[in-house]
This record gives C-alpha cells, sequence and structure tokens, in this order.
C-alpha cells in the first residue's frame, strides 16, 4: 500500500469516526427524526456505513449549505446521515418535491383500525417506503441513491409517529386542540412530534436534550436485543408497522378519538380536549419504543438495501 492510499484509508476512518461522534444540532421538531437516524446507523455494519459516508459526502454544496442551515448548522459542515433525515422536510416548500408532501402519512376512514395494501397504493408513507427502498436498491444514479437514503430514513420515522397514519379530516391532530402539560403543544400532533420527547429532561439546552434521549434509547435498544424483540421487529412488514401507529392512535387514553359500537373513531368533545393528567408520564415510554422500533426496521432495510 503507497503513501496516497494510505493516506485515503486514514481520512475515510476519520470521517467514519465524525459521523458516529457527531452529535447534530436541531430545531426541536427535528429531534425524533435525528434520533431515529442516528440510531439506526449505528447499528450497521461499517461497509454499509462506508457506503452512506460516500453518498453524503458528494452531496452538491448548494443542497449540503441548504440541508445545514435547516439544521442550524454550518453551511459546509459535514453531513450526517441523522441530519439527512430531516430532508423530506427541508424541501417541502421547493416546487420540484411537490409530488412528496402526501408521501409523508396515510389518510384512513374513520371506521379503520388497521393497515394492509388496499389502504392506499399511490402517494402515502406506505407505498413511499416501498419506493425509496426499491430506488435505494436498484438506482445507477448516484444523485437518487442519495435521495432515495434520506427520503427512507424520514418515512420510517413518520411511519411510526402513531398521527401520520390517521384520519384527514383533522389533518392527522394538527385541528385537534388539546390542553396539555407543555403550553408550547397546542394541539395532539404537536404533542407525539415534539412534547413527548423534549418534556423528558428537564432543560432548554438542545444538546443537552438530545445526548440525554440519545442514550436513553440506546438502553432500550440494548435491552430489546437482549430479549429478542430486535429479531422479531426485523421481520414485521410496511403495513404491521402502520397498523401499530394506528392501534395507537385509536386508544382511549390516546385523546384523539372516542370509538362507537360500529367501530367508529368520533372526533373528542369539547375542544379543546383535556389530556389526561399523566398523559406524559404513560406515553413517553410509547414513543420512545416506536423510535427505537423505527431505527432498527430502518437499519435492516438499509442493509438489504446497500
Amino acid at each position: 500500500m503507497n503513501v496516497k492510499q494510505v493516506l485515503r484509508v486514514m481520512l475515510a476512518v476519520c470521517i467514519t469516526m465524525l459521523m458516529m461522534t457527531s452529535k447534530p444540532s436541531f430545531a426541536l421538531g427535528k429531534l425524533g427524526h435525528q434520533l431515529t437516524c442516528q440510531l439506526a446507523f449505528e447499528q450497521l455494519r461499517p461497509k454499509s456505513q462506508q457506503k452512506i459516508i460516500r453518498l453524503l459526502n458528494t452531496m452538491p454544496a448548494k443542497a449540503l449549505a441548504h440541508l445545514n442551515k435547516y439544521n442550524h448548522s454550518e453551511s459546509k459542515a459535514p453531513m450526517t446521515y441523522a441530519k439527512a433525515c430531516t430532508w423530506a422536510d427541508a424541501i417541502k416548500k421547493e416546487s420540484k418535491f411537490e409530488r412528496f408532501k402526501s408521501w409523508h402519512y396515510i389518510n384512513v376512514k374513520r371506521d379503520k383500525s388497521f393497515i394492509d395494501r388496499k389502504s392506499c397504493r399511490n402517494n402515502c408513507v406506505t407505498q413511499a417506503v416501498i419506493y425509496h427502498q426499491e430506488q435505494l436498491t436498484s438506482s445507477r444514479s448516484e444523485q437518487q441513491k442519495r435521495q432515495a437514503l434520506m427520503f427512507l430514513g424520514h418515512w420510517l420515522g413518520d411511519i411510526h409517529q402513531p398521527l401520520h397514519v390517521s384520519f384527514a379530516s383533522d389533518l392527522g391532530g394538527n385541528k385537534t386542540k388539546i390542553i396539555f402539560q407543555d403550553d408550547k403543544c397546542t394541539n395532539l400532533h404537536w404533542v407525539w412530534d415534539q412534547c413527548l420527547l423534549t418534556e423528558q429532561v428537564e432543560t432548554n439546552d438542545d444538546q443537552i436534550r438530545y445526548e440525554y434521549l440519545y442514550q436513553k434509547l440506546s438502553k432500550i435498544l440494548n435491552k430489546n436485543k437482549k430479549n429478542g424483540n430486535v429479531e422479531k421487529w426485523k421481520t414485521d412488514d410496511i403495513y404491521r408497522w402502520a397498523s401499530e401507529s394506528i392501534t395507537l392512535a385509536r386508544l382511549p387514553k390516546f385523546g384523539y378519538c372516542t370509538t362507537t359500537k360500529d367501530n367508529h373513531c368520533k372526533v373528542n368533545a369539547p375542544r379543546p380536549y383535556q389530556l389526561m393528567n399523566d398523559y406524559q408520564k404513560y406515553f413517553a415510554p410509547v414513543i420512545n419504543e416506536r423510535i427505537v422500533k423505527a431505527a432498527v426496521r430502518l437499519a435492516h432495510r438499509l442493509e438489504q438495501s446497500l
């Protein structure tokens, strides 16, 4: 091995270590996605990690600056997979990505309590996972593979958030006004996107909050590796993931709707709806497990595709 080859290997090792140890800077709404993808990245074989690093390192400068700005990082900061998984939100307002807006969720009728292939065949999150995994696997275009990699990570986070598998009439809980212990979160979707995570630690420091949750979720992941759950989660299909989400959303304690005798999930009244007093204590472990499941299933799909 000559000097140039040695230097290339050393550089690759340094970049890998940077991606594995760097903790992302973020706005609070991005926290769940970044945790999901960081945990997934660290479960991958070194060979798969290197493939992700190579794809992200060839991101055009303009796209890199845009995504770093969205994540409150320096414009030329190295792109980590954790930050890259926020890309599907970062480009929502760009007209050329207009068709992907509905891919973040799946809407069903209010009497639906499970998801299958018939629930949606186009333009929804179940189809999105299939589409971008196939593109990551088979595309010969580096740009398409990079976008598929970033989209796939985001879709795995979305499909495990219960209110991304819900009802169109209230925009997945965005119109469900609630009273919660954190006054910042005034609708139910916001509670599940943000507050159930941020309220787990008393701090205004984003980095401290991230470190705390990262360590907490890592312990949950390791516990489930030991008891065999991780291997079971890997084999579940996409429709099982989505069915888990809507089952959670329909629970009485969830505060989203009330199930009638004919299985119709009726809108709760009055509005704003008072969530139960121990809502945070009851559902924080639930959102933590959803993120860990998403990370496990994402890592499995990435290993299949890279």
